[in-house]
Parts: C-alpha cells; structure tokens; sequence
C-alpha cells in the first residue's frame, strides 16, 4: 500500500502545542467508539502517561471494547476509510498520532467467528515499505476478555507540551467529550476513564491518577432545536442546554461549544455572564457551570480533518458590495448570535437569570449610591451581569465623553448655521436641546466635584479620630497637612483640585500663589530659614500685581498640642520676617512683591479643649471668642509689623463650618 504517510502526516498541520492532546483525544474517541459499538454499559478507559522526569517516554489507551477485528483492521490500512462515519469519523484521527510519536504499537484481544484472537502490529512511517498482513498480525488464542492497547512512543520533537499537567488533560478531555459523555449517561452507560501519569524520572517513581466517570456527571440536561437559512436550504441545528456541577476544574466557565460528531471543536465564553453559580430559582439549586452545545450535520460536514475549526465565514463586512459572504449564508458569527439569544430566552423563561438579575441590580444600585452624579447617564449604558462598578463606571465615562463630543459637534454645527443663515435659527429646536445637553453635562461636572467634597469630609473627619483608639493616640500632624495641602510643594506643581484648602475657605483655592512647608529661603536671597506649614498669597490686580494679602497657617498634631514651640509666637515670627523682606520668589523664579499696606491673616488650627491652649495662647494674647465658636485677635499696623489678624481654630468647628457650608450642595446631589 502507497500512503506516502510522511506527506499525509506534514499536511495535517497540526500547532505543536495541540499535537499530544489531539492525538489523545483520536485515540480515546476510538475506545469511546468500540465501546458503543460493543454495547459495554459498565466498563473502563485507561490512559497511561509516561514521563522520565520533565521527559514524555510514552502515551497508552486501553478499553475493552469491539477491537481489531478483520474488518476494523481493513479499515485501519486504507486512508481516509472509516467503518464508522456514523460517529463522525474522518478516517484520519491514527495520523496524528504520527505527528506526536514516531512508533505506535498495537495490541488488540478480541473475539471473531466464535473464535478469540490477538492481533499486534507496529504503525509507523515505515508503512511505505511494508505493511502489515491480516495473517501475519493476528493469532488465535485461549478464550479470554477483549482488550486492546494503543501505545505511543518515540515521541517527536514536535510537542511542545501538555503531558504532564494531569488536571488540565482532565479537563480538557471533559470539554472536548461532553457530548458524547452526556449522550453516554443518557443512554445509560456508566463509563469510567482512569489517567494515570507515571514518572520514573522522581525518586519514588510517583504515579498521579485522576478518574472520570460519566455517569457521575451531576446537573440537568435540556433540548431544544433551531432552524437557520443557507441560501436556498434551511439548516436543522440542535441545542443542548447542560447544567453541571464539579465535572471539571473550569467551575464558572459559562461557554458555548461548537461541536461536530458530538465532540466540542470550537467554544466561545458568554461574554455577558458572571463568573458566578447559576442559580435555579424554580428548582431551588445551584449550578457550577452552564453550557450551551451546538450539535447540526451542517457543522459536522465542516469541520477541519485536524478537528481544531470549522469552514465557516466570520461575517467581516456583509455591506460591502464587494464582499463574496452572501447574506443568507450562516456563518460563525450569526450561529453564536443565534445560540446566545436563544440560551438567555431559555434561561429566562426557566429561571435562571432571577439571581444574577438581583446581582446586577445591586450593583447598580451601589453605583448609583458611590456616583449618584453619573446616575443620569446609566439609561443610556448597556451594563451586563458580569458587570462590576469599575467596569459601569469606566461605560459611564465613555458614553459621557461619547455625549461630549456629540455636543461638540452640534454647537459647532449650529454656529455655522448662525453664520450662514443669520439670527433666525437661534430659536430652533436644535439650538434647545445643545443648551439642554450643555447643562446636563455641566451639572454632571459640578455634581463630580460636589461628590468629592462629600467624600473628602468624611475622610477628614476619619483623620481626626484615634489612629489607635487602645492607646488613644491620634494622627500625626502630617496627615493633616497632607489633606489640606501637599507638604513640600506649591501652586507650581500643585492643581487647585489637588488639594483642600477649601475646607478651610473656598476663596484659597484661587490665590496666585501657595506654598507648603517650604524654608522661606526659598522664596528671597536672605538666610532665612523658616517653613511655615502653608502660606498663601493673593494680588490686587489694579496695583500691578502687588502682594497685599498674605494667608499664614499653622498646624498642629489632633490631640493634646505639643509645647514645643507656641505656634502664636511662631506665627508672628513668619509676619515679621515676610514682611521684612518685601517680596518672596517662587520655585520657579516668580518675584511677588509685598504692597506697601499688605494685610496678613494667621490661622492656627489646632484642638483648643486643653490648658496649654487656653492659658499659653487664648489668655496670655488675649484672644476673643467670635460668634462661630473660633477665637481671634487683631493687631493694628506697628511700626515693624503690619496689619494682622490671628484666628485659632479648633479641628472639630473647622470640620463642622466645612459640612454646613457645603451641605446646600451635598443635599441636592441625585439620589
């Protein structure tokens, strides 16, 4: 016989990383086969691997079913022959196992003519010159069960790997055999396969073994067949609906399977799905794992020799006049489509998706709670089950910019229908709903920042409360200074919604200049070297550009305040020394010169409930208590210093003033 194997075996063109499974999987569909044909309900699978250490030596399968008989070994010498094509069978599957092994050797005890027989013969690319005989390959033995063994050896240099991890070849075997599994079970045949991966390489020679059985597949089962339009002819597909649980290690995987001759081919995740149990709400019970199988005699007359695809057009451009895709052709994308709708149709109807409804809608309502400001644009959002608030957020935010460019778009277009046609069209609809669109997203960006201000209260608030409430010890001063403003930096590197000095007042964020713990030899060429914790300075633009207001503020630690130094003291140091220099020079080079009546106000931000406030500050500078609870002095202009006011305030008023006076705006945020 002239098969010319090395060319047979070269076109089937198999990935190196498929070679061994695929050769696993034609050795074992053809056990699944015999033993079908045979009619074996109770009965056994072996798969053998062998390893020396890293190395694969050899791979076996054993069954007990039909074996080699006279006209399964015919068979067996012809290419692209096969007894079998009512299970799918191309006549090719023993080809891949020459990919992988360069030596196979088979084994087969089976009965024939009231009569038990052996046949082994060796299969290999050496076929081309002799090939082995019915008479010469089989003898006649003593009555005994049937068993035929598959082993391959010699592998090739052309797997690339995949042996050696048993689970995921359980796996594997479970995915690509679920049909024929479940046909099994419901046909009620009790199939157990055993792999065994052996390595002589390790010191104690261990075995690793893993069983599936069949009939232990736990879940439910349901079909249900569709109809789809090939041209002229209308295509009959079948759909199995499968629940399982604990099969395999892919717990979660909601997937589609294409399949062909009740194998899987190609599979594609539901891409809307949670990776969560599916629940049953009539049947009160959970499932691991749902899978769709798409079964037709459409996808078994195209699939690949290899079995790792089918010919089915993708459906890439069906508008374009010169593409060759007829629209009434069934193609890979409109079967997924089609199968998709029908399995959420069937899910829904048999309750399935009420759970992960339930799911969805919680997280939607946390959504809402976390970004009310954004709450507007989720009627215009497509959001799945598998979504999660990052993900909605992320949708939220693109078709806002989507909805921005859009505006975009329509004010542009309007100003040049106002040019063009003059003022009449200044009252037409269009124009109405650019406004309407233009507040919307406004109020969008207002209610975002409104949302911050929200948030950032309650972490001041957090901040202020026992860091170690066992020790009652507070946060160190630096945490709040950091919240209120970076330390070592200045309005230079620092945006005006980078930091929070509007807690303290609104009006600070727009100065032209803030620095932060920076030495005041920064800012001028004397030897000072003094760091106030935040100073701010602000122009009065019709004296050109003249500093006349100087903002000073002293933290200090929440708590009992440190008597390291009084920071009233401290602060009328930093008044005398800014206003003895005139001007301060930035980071980056700008002078800001001092006007000649400039005004400065200091603030100590402190707790005031503790003596050393009271007498070292409060009494001794004869502080007076204002009509919000704070504390202040005013200091009139002496001759080496200027006009100054001092303001004490107290960590929980400053919180408190803060809420009141943002809570018009945090009560109004959408709900």
């Amino acid at each position: 016989m002239k098969l010319y194997l090395q060319g047979k075996v070269k076109n089937l063109s198999l990935s190196r990383k498929n070679i061994f499974i695929f050769a696993l999987y034609e050795a074992l569909a053809n056990s699944i086969h015999s033993i079908h044909i045979s009619e074996l309900k109770n009965t056994e699978i072996v798969i053998d691997i062998k390893l020396d250490d890293t190395e694969l030596k050899s791979l076996s399968i054993t069954d007990n079913g039909e074996g080699f008989t006279k006209s399964n070994f015919e068979m067996f010498l012809e290419a692209d022959r096969t007894l079998k094509t009512n299970y799918g069978c191309k006549g090719l599957g023993r080809f891949t196992w020459l990919s992988g092994f360069k030596n196979i050797k088979v084994t087969s005890i089976f009965k024939e003519d009231d009569k038990c027989y052996e046949r082994i013969f060796d299969f290999n690319l050496d076929w081309e010159k002799e090939v082995p005989t019915e008479e010469h390959s089989k003898k006649e033995i003593e009555n005994t069960l049937n068993k035929t063994t598959i082993i391959m050896y010699n592998p090739t240099n052309d797997i690339a790997g995949g042996y050696n991890d048993i689970n995921k070849i359980k796996d594997n075997i479970v995915s690509h055999f679920l049909p024929q599994f479940i046909y099994l079970k419901n046909d009620g045949y009790k199939l157990s396969i055993k792999i065994n991966l052996l390595n002589s390489g390790n010191i104690d020679k261990s075995v690793e073994s893993l069983v599936i059985d069949t009939d232990k597949i736990s879940g439910k089962f349901d079909v249900e067949n569709f109809y789809m339009q090939d041209e002229d002819e209308k295509q009959e597909f079948t759909i199995y609906h499968v629940f399982l649980n604990s099969i395999n290690n892919k717990k979660h995987n909601h997937e589609i399977f294409l399949c062909a001759a009740l194998r899987k081919v190609e599979s594609k995740k539901f891409l809307t799905f949670p990776k969560k149990e599916i629940y049953s709400i009539k049947e009160a019970k959970g499932y691991d794992t749902y899978y769709t199988l798409v079964c037709s005699p459409y996808l078994d007359d195209r699939v690949f020799l290899q079995r790792d695809g089918m010919a089915l057009n993708l459906d890439k451009e069906e508008e374009d006049d010169n593409a060759t895709l007829l629209k009434s052709e069934i193609t890979y994308k409109k079967i997924l489509e089609k199968t998709e709708e029908i399995a959420i149709s069937y899910l829904e109807k048999n309750g399935f998706l009420e759970k992960w409804d339930n799911d969805k809608k919680f997280v939607i309502d946390s959504f809402k709670q976390d970004y009310s400001y954004l709450s507007r644009l989720l009627e215009y959002t497509s959001i799945y089950w598998n979504d999660s608030i990052t993900s909605i957020y992320d949708k939220v935010l693109s078709v806002k910019q989507e909805k921005e460019l859009g505006l975009k778009e329509l004010i542009n277009q309007l100003e040049k229908n106002l040019k063009d046609n003059g003022e009449e069209t200044i009252t037409s609809s269009n124009f109405i709903n650019a406004i309407k669109d233009s507040a919307d997203i406004n109020s969008i960006e207002l209610s975002s920042y409104v949302y911050y201000r929200k948030y950032a209260l309650k972490l001041f608030e957090k901040i202020l409360e026992y860091r170690d409430p066992n020790k009652k010890d507070y946060n160190i001063e630096g945490k709040v200074h950091n919240f209120l403003y970076p330390m070592k930096k200045d309005l230079d590197s620092v945006s005006y919604l980078e930091h929070n000095l509007w807690v303290v007042d609104d009006r600070w964020a727009f100065y032209e200049y803030i620095t932060s713990d920076r030495p005041l030899t920064l800012f001028s060429d004397t030897n000072i070297t003094d760091r106030p914790d935040i100073m701010l300075f602000s122009s009065n633009t019709r004296r050109d550009n003249m500093m006349d207001t100087v903002v000073i503020i002293e933290l200090k630690r929440p708590g009992q305040l440190s008597k390291h130094k009084n920071p009233h003291k401290q602060l009328s140091e930093y008044v005398y020394d800014i206003n003895k220099l005139c001007q301060v020079k930035s980071s980056s080079g700008r002078t800001f010169k001092l006007a000649e009546n400039v005004r400065f106000y200091c603030y100590i931000i402190c707790d005031t409930n503790n003596e050393y406030v009271k007498k070292e500050i409060i009494s001794d500078y004869h502080y007076k208590k204002d009509y919000d609870s704070t504390y202040y002095i005013h200091n009139d202009k002496a001759d080496e210093y200027p006009t100054t006011t001092y303001r004490l305030i107290d960590f929980e008023i400053l919180l408190q003033t803060a809420k009141e006076r943002n809570e018009a705006f945090i009560s109004r945020l959408p709900k």
